[in-house]
């Protein structure tokens, strides 16, 4: 989610994560972690950024989900020219 929900923010106009957060109803620093991947929030958490940001929960869970496949898919790709080797 967090590669997305940080590109959707700026997108949105939200350069500042203190309007953001407080429109959300939580602190910055805690929206900064759910960006960085180390909190994850609840669903309902979830579908305020949604809201605001104009997308929904799935979007922007699916979107981070896709990046994460095609990485490890990049990574095993790599990882089997160097076995073949």
């Amino acid at each position: 989610m967090r590669i997305n929900l940080r590109q959707r923010r700026i997108a949105k106009g939200y350069t500042d994560v203190e309007k953001l957060s407080k429109k959300i109803g939580i602190s910055a620093s805690y929206y900064y972690k759910i960006e960085q991947g180390k909190r994850t929030p609840g669903i309902i958490l979830a579908k305020k950024i949604a809201d605001i940001l104009d997308q929904t929960v799935d979007e922007l869970a699916v979107r981070q989900c896709l990046t994460i496949v095609k990485y490890y898919f990049s990574f095993a790709a790599v990882l089997c020219l160097i076995l073949n080797q």
